[in-house]
């Protein structure tokens, strides 16, 4: 089976933004190219293409590679937690690497506050964020609401963050990213 059959033909294609690094901090240039993933990437001698297992716990079928007898499962991460304060704790899924702290900012990752619908003034909601740190496990970031007091007020509001620019989160063992507009949620407390 080809890897196009495994994963699909849209898998195959993805469209990146190039990295030019100048001040040791990553400037996007409007430069694009459409390339095969697996050409690109500079991977292991002995990874195994992408295929499918069934997950003992959920029985679906899962995508996974093998290197070195060990199975990597496709990336993940997820909001872990949200506190009253604003800290926000984003767990990776697997072992990624570390980043400076300040290149994770409105260009490479999108953060934003979907309201409920009891909302009537949204301007009332406006934030800052800030990334506090990014290590192998996980990222923290900062997020300063102007008014907390109508954050989740009268009902939940969600937290919306997704990656702009994949190249800054990557896996530890191997060149693979999490993808572009990878998006996850979650709800604010109130």
């Amino acid at each position: 089976m080809t890897l196009q059959k495994q994963i699909g033909e849209e898998e195959l294609t993805k469209e990146y933004t190039l990295l030019v690094n100048l001040q040791a901090a990553p400037v996007f240039v409007e430069e694009e190219k459409t390339v095969d993933e697996e050409e690109e990437l500079d991977l292991p001698q002995g990874l195994s293409d992408w295929y499918e297992i069934e997950d003992e716990r959920t029985k679906e079928m899962i995508l996974v590679r093998e290197w070195n007898s060990r199975l990597y499962y496709k990336m993940k991460a997820k909001i872990s937690e949200i506190s009253i304060f604003g800290e926000v704790s984003i767990e990776f899924m697997q072992p990624m690497k570390s980043q400076n702290a300040e290149w994770i900012n409105e260009t490479t990752l999108s953060v934003d506050l979907v309201p409920h619908s009891h909302h009537t003034n949204l301007s009332m909601l406006d934030f800052t964020w800030a990334c506090d740190s990014f290590t192998a496990n996980s990222i923290e970031l900062t997020l300063k609401f102007e008014n907390p007091m109508y954050i989740s007020y009268k009902g939940f509001d969600r937290l919306e963050i997704s990656i702009i620019e994949p190249r800054l989160f990557e896996r530890a063992a191997f060149q693979d990213y999490l993808p572009e507009s990878y998006k996850i949620d979650a709800m604010i407390p109130s």
